[in-house]
């Protein structure tokens, strides 16, 4: 199976003298346990880099997933299958590690140029393993003020209702975290929907991380300021884009949400959250707010136009 990245040169820039090979030994004697999220994560791009299948088989989640910049989506047998061709996307350019922790959870953003990858680490009994990962290429960031506002599609037809994902979404939550996460995302899309910008803000972290592939990168501050310049330009309301499929992985720390979407116009979308507990919703239940979201078009796919109502 072979697997296409941008370009090959991470593999130039990744050392394997320090790979770090755990062997039932060390997860017996606790020393798998004691290695930080950086560290396995090192030890995942060297295993990477000398096609070292055990390394890799003792670091990758049983349930691991991986969304690579061109949309295709590899599960943990696929990847293994696939090396030494599933190499992580760089642009040659120096490499940094950012490491954002909630709890036994770890998400390392992993830049390398334009390229950005969301790594999540979750502690395992046995030490750290890498449950998912989500990769995209971003557009070069833009100095001084957004450009002069222009209506895109979305704002140039009438306001499809949101029955999904607001009100219903084809995926039953497994545990109560996963179902109040599910619970609090549909607060904030449809926060989203009626551009209540106070609503949505609430279902989001102050510090919220959002990459689009192809997009500058997102900030609260910004999402809200963008939004409030469409209804100054009219706009009444947001489509949402709806749910094709969905999984939520209970975390105890945090919730994961991976997620196949499709918006009113365009390719289907992979999309990787993260959700955090802080606070109630309006109904009393756990609020959950959303801490990471990265979005991956899916390039090979046909063009959709979803049919007004």
């Amino acid at each position: 199976m072979q697997r296409s990245t941008l370009l090959s040169a991470f593999l130039s820039l990744v050392g394997v003298s320090s790979f770090v090979a755990w062997t039932d030994a060390d997860a017996q004697s606790g020393r798998a346990v004691n290695q930080s999220a950086i560290q396995a994560n090192t030890a995942f791009d060297n295993a990477l880099a000398s096609d070292n299948s055990p390394g890799l088989e003792n670091l990758l989640d049983p349930e691991f997933s991986w969304i690579f910049p061109d949309g295709s989506y590899y599960g943990r047998s696929d990847t293994l299958a696939a090396l030494p061709d599933s190499a992580p996307s760089t642009t040659g350019e120096a490499i940094t590690v950012v490491e954002r922790a909630y709890g036994r959870v770890r998400a390392l953003e992993v830049s390398s140029g334009l390229v950005r990858a969301l790594r999540i680490w979750v502690l395992r009994p046995n030490g750290w393993r890498l449950l998912h990962m989500n990769e995209l290429v971003k557009a070069p960031e833009r100095e001084g003020e957004p450009p002069p506002y222009r209506a895109a599609y979305r704002d140039t037809v009438p306001v499809q209702s949101c029955d999904n994902p607001c009100e219903t979404v084809p995926y039953t939550p497994a545990t109560q975290r996963s179902l109040d996460a599910l619970r609090s995302w549909q607060q904030q899309e449809l926060g989203s929907h009626l551009m209540d910008m106070e609503l949505w803000g609430s279902y989001v972290t102050d510090d919220w991380v959002s990459y689009r592939a192809g997009s500058v990168a997102n900030s609260k501050e910004r999402r809200i300021r963008l939004t409030n310049r469409r209804a100054e330009n009219g706009v009444t309301g947001s489509t949402q884009a709806t749910v094709l499929q969905m999984r939520l992985y209970d975390l105890t720390d945090a919730v994961l949400m991976v997620s196949l979407t499709q918006g009113l116009r365009g390719r289907p979308e992979y999309r990787t959250r993260i959700f955090v507990h802080d606070g109630q919703r309006s109904d009393g239940g756990p609020r959950y707010k959303m801490a990471e979201s990265y979005g991956q078009v899916v390039a090979g796919a046909h063009v959709f136009e979803r049919a007004q109502d």
